[in-house]
């Protein structure tokens, strides 16, 4: 159903979008820059001890732990190319180091709550296609975006490995400030169930992409 979303947006960005301005500057283009991650709730669990059936106790909770990501930035490196007058395709790889928060409460020995601090490593590669859009310049030039990739989370000291695919989909503006150098801004939301998370449900996570971008 994302994926649908997401392609169906795409192509009636590129249906409406009208002439686009003259182009100018290298086909190829390379950018670096910094990414900004929204936090998000990781959810939270139960430490239960299991009771002794012929007993007919109920299970006793030690503890509760709700776990919380911060808002994290990372460095993001891209690869454009520009296929027609209004396309263009990109190879993206990111890196970034978020926070986990674990806060522990309800200790069933009176204990009282604490809040752990984890620290975790991202990684992320993926590709997308952009489309001018109406409204630009010479020197600004709005886009949409749409695209897919794969996510990594390392955690515990680089024990705990998770990965698995994301969506993401937005737009932004690239601003010419010379024939071969720009500055780009995007905003989109990256959707992806591969968090570090008590729980395995699918989180859409707001990005803020700032880069420089040189044409080769």
């Amino acid at each position: 159903m994302t994926r649908r979303l997401v392609w169906t947006a795409f192509a009636v960005a590129v249906a409406v979008s009208g002439p686009a301005s003259a182009q100018t500057g290298s086909r190829f283009q390379l950018g670096v820059g910094v990414v900004w991650t929204a936090p998000y709730d990781a959810g939270a669990q139960r430490a239960v001890e299991t009771p002794n059936p012929t007993a007919g106790a109920q299970p006793l909770t030690l503890f509760t732990a709700d776990g919380r990501v911060h808002e994290g930035a990372g460095a993001v490196l891209r690869f454009t190319a520009r296929l027609a007058r209004r396309v263009s395709a990109e190879a993206e790889g990111r890196f970034s180091r978020p926070m986990l928060s674990v806060t522990l409460s309800g200790d069933f020995e009176g204990i009282p709550s604490t809040t752990a601090d984890e620290q975790l490593t991202q990684y992320g590669v993926g590709g997308s296609v952009l489309v001018d859009v109406a409204g630009g310049t010479h020197r600004l030039r709005p886009f949409v975006a749409a695209g897919a990739g794969y996510v990594r989370q390392v955690q515990d000291h680089n024990i705990n490995v998770d990965g698995g695919a994301e969506w993401h989909a937005g737009g932004g503006v690239l601003y010419r400030l010379t024939s071969r150098l720009s500055l780009r801004a995007d905003a989109r939301v990256l959707s992806t169930s591969k968090t570090p998370a008590f729980d395995a449900k699918r989180r859409y996570l707001p990005q803020v992409i700032g880069s420089i971008v040189v044409g080769l």
